[in-house]
């Protein structure tokens, strides 16, 4: 009989021990994350729909091999998880009495919760049959919340606290946020004394990630992050190997970080490669390598804009389907790509951009730095997008003041999605020269580059070009030197002055309409397009390069390579003519006063 006791005795606290604490639905988690202990309330924020089903479903099923476990879901997405967790029970468990029970949660349950108190709740479980030895998940928990009310959702959650310290098995409340729509976050993060266990599933890149904001008794696991991958084998969740800090955005450890993968054009004819790297012969070789990686460092090449739409697809696939921990650097190689590529390639998921100008050294080095960076820009999810905002309307040459403004306004709305930085230049015209005369001067044939004119100026729009290079642009655009056809230029460098400026002029035109010119100036004029280079101040690189290796690994993940654009409006003043004649010095004198 002392026996029997003994066993009976070492098989109840066996029992009491494996409900204690169970795991999330997550394989593959440390042993000390993620543990859902009894007397303690834990929530899971789920950002997600399909992937906050498969994790209650996996989390479920832990909570079923604990022992005894209830179930409440509410809505329609409640039933259905109700119907898929029943179907997953094997034979045996569906016929054990007690085990299992499911509720659904009426729609009018917050607003009842609300009115006569969290207790009636409790009240109404524990009359059908919830004991404190029943593990206890809630699927769609934020349905018995009143969130609106912070004085009464402080109330709940204490009831909550209060209830959950006498229940001797785990409770899960999986509460939705699909995309923080809802901004639950801020809320639950403002209660930490009562909501001690509060972890996030997020959707990612080619998985999703699991961030725990706050456990209790494992403060080693505030705020750790995981990134996980979804098996299309049996829709479970497992962990890809790594794991971040989601304060500080960075990685502290997965199986192939630091390893760097390039392809053969991006290191040929260099030396100092590293005898690690993995080297490749082509975009399809590098996608057959990388088909699991995880925070790895992909090198690829462009030579120019050729063959562009091959690697901006690539680019965009390769950021879709992996990790934000993997690392995509663009190498130029020959040619130089032309701005609006280099922000849609940043836009489509490119970590950073070393120019032709950076020595094969400083690459190597700024690579190794990163390492433990983490892609933290927003992706644009449709291509033909990014694509659509970085291409200019193809259109080039002088317009009348009303087309010009349209397409103007047609190209900044559109761009705006990526950020792309464009340039309208006003040019005073000297009062000794006529304006056809400056409008034939003109010559801006690259897509995107319009004019146009009102009585005293040209208005001239350059698409996806920096201030910074408003200069030489000006030089290459007329055919005469640009001292002896203006006084000054005013460049608008931001898309606020520059809606500002087109705006007036929109205003002035409609008011008192000016002279067009189309009929005289757009006679088979050609237009170049992709295959004009972008011309690059060689001081902005040669700046840009000194900051391609940064002293702190952070200020990496916030290089992009482009120059600062003032937010003013510039003036600036021509330098005197260089075939001036005296008549022509009193005139500029003029012009400038």
């Amino acid at each position: 009989m002392s026996l029997i006791l003994r066993l009976l005795r070492k098989d109840s606290t066996l029992r009491e021990a494996t409900i204690n604490q169970t795991h999330l639905g997550v394989l593959g988690l440390p042993a000390d994350v993620g543990l859902c202990g009894a007397s303690l309330v834990s929530v899971l924020l789920v950002r997600d729909e399909a992937l906050g089903q498969c994790c209650a479903l996996s989390s479920a099923r832990n909570f079923k091999q604990a022992g005894q476990l209830a179930i409440l879901a509410s809505g329609e997405s409640g039933q259905k998880f109700m119907d898929q967790f029943a179907l997953s029970l094997d034979t045996s468990d569906k016929g054990s009495p007690g085990v299992l029970v499911f509720f659904r949660v009426t729609d009018d349950c917050a607003e009842i919760i609300g009115r006569l108190g969290a207790n009636r709740f409790f009240d109404e479980i524990g009359a059908c049959g919830v004991t404190a030895q029943h593990t206890l998940l809630v699927q769609e928990g934020q349905a018995i919340f009143d969130w609106q009310n912070h004085d009464l959702l402080i109330k709940q959650w204490q009831a909550w606290k209060a209830w959950a310290a006498n229940h001797h098995a785990p409770i899960l409340l999986i509460i939705k946020d699909i995309d923080g729509a809802q901004g639950f976050l801020p809320l639950l993060r403002a209660l930490p004394e009562l909501v001690p266990n509060l972890a996030v599933l997020d959707a990612d890149c080619g998985g999703g990630l699991l961030t725990v904001e706050r456990w209790a008794g494992q403060d080693k696991s505030e705020h750790r992050q995981f990134g996980l991958k979804l098996s299309a084998h049996d829709k479970s969740l497992n962990l890809d190997g790594s794991e971040m800090d989601a304060r500080g955005q960075v990685v502290f450890y997965a199986p192939d970080q630091g390893r760097v993968i390039a392809t053969a054009a991006t290191v040929a004819g260099v030396k100092g490669v590293p005898a690690e790297w993995t080297v490749v012969s082509d975009l399809s070789d590098m996608e057959a390598v990388c088909d699991n990686a995880v925070a790895a460092t992909i090198l690829l090449h462009a030579d120019g804009d050729q063959e562009f739409e091959t690697l901006s697809r690539f680019v965009h696939r390769m950021r879709s389907s992996h990790p934000r921990s993997l690392k995509i650097v663009v190498r130029e190689t020959t040619n130089k790509l032309r701005y609006n590529n280099e922000l849609m390639l940043l836009r489509l998921g490119v970590n950073l951009m070393a120019y032709k100008e950076i020595p094969f050294s400083r690459v190597v080095q700024v690579i190794n730095d990163m390492s433990d960076q983490i892609f933290s820009r927003p992706v644009e999810n449709e291509y033909l997008l990014a694509v659509q905002a970085a291409e200019p309307n193809r259109i080039a040459g002088y317009l009348s003041p009303s087309t010009f403004c349209r397409e103007v306004a047609a190209m900044l709305k559109r761009s705006e999605r990526i950020d792309l930085g464009h340039s309208l230049v006003r040019l005073p015209i000297l009062s000794r020269v006529a304006q056809l005369d400056a409008l034939q001067a003109c010559q801006a044939r690259r897509l995107g580059d319009i004019f146009t004119a009102d009585q005293n100026s040209i208005y001239l729009f350059l698409f996806a070009c920096r201030e910074s290079d408003v200069d030489s642009t000006l030089d290459r655009l007329f055919s005469v030197p640009v001292t002896e056809l203006f006084s000054s230029h005013i460049i608008e460098p931001t898309p606020e002055l520059i809606w500002e400026s087109v705006g007036q002029l929109r205003r002035d035109n409609e008011n008192s309409p000016m002279s067009d010119y189309s009929a005289v100036l757009q006679v088979d004029l050609p237009i170049l397009e992709d295959k004009v280079e972008r011309l690059i101040a060689i001081t902005g690189l040669q700046k840009e390069g000194v900051q391609i290796s940064p002293s702190s690994s952070a200020e990496i993940t916030q290089l992009k390579l482009i120059c600062p654009v003032d937010k003013h409006r510039t003036m600036r003043p021509f330098s005197l003519p260089r075939h001036a004649t005296t008549g022509m010095l009193s005139n500029l004198s003029e012009q400038i006063l």
